[in-house]
């Protein structure tokens, strides 16, 4: 019973995570956040942006494995995840430019900036923003390796 019930749970957890994948929207997003308790393989929070570099390295993993979301302004705590929204939103075509130093041009994956206002119903996500980086899965592509390398990690670096 219980092992159907745990089936049940992240059937519905990996419709929603499809939904934002397919459909990056302020809904989809907010279902996702109230309906998951941590991280996945191809779901990945950060309170707060990284620096580029980094953020390339985590990009290069996730379309090395099966891509994903890498998702900035939410906390991960004892008691699941908690919306904090980010204060410092880079313009999108300045966040590729500056990912495009480490990404081959083969890696396709989008920035979008989910924002909530006063009118959304669930106040933990009140005036707070996020910023979603989706990352596909290209097979034919694999594997993808940093252009440049950087005191994070060396050129031509395979990572998972």
């Amino acid at each position: 019973m219980l092992n159907r019930l745990r089936a049940k749970i992240m059937k519905g957890i990996k419709e929603q995570f499809a939904r934002v994948f397919e459909n990056p929207n302020r809904v989809n997003f907010r279902n996702l956040l109230k309906n998951l308790t941590g991280e996945y393989d191809e779901l990945e929070f950060k309170e707060k942006e990284i620096e580029y570099p980094k953020l390339a390295k985590h990009i290069l993993a996730m379309a090395n494995t099966n891509g994903g979301i890498m998702c900035y302004g939410v906390r991960e705590t004892d008691n699941g995840l908690k919306p904090i929204g980010i204060t410092k939103i880079d313009d999108i075509t300045d966040m590729k430019k500056k990912l495009g130093k480490y990404l081959p041009y083969e890696l396709n994956y989008e920035i979008y900036i989910i924002s909530y206002d006063e009118s959304v119903e669930w106040k933990e996500l009140k005036n707070k923003s996020f910023i979603l980086i989706i990352i596909e899965f290209e097979p034919e592509y694999i594997t993808f390796l940093p252009l440049k390398g950087s005191e994070h990690f060396k050129k031509n670096r395979y990572f998972l």
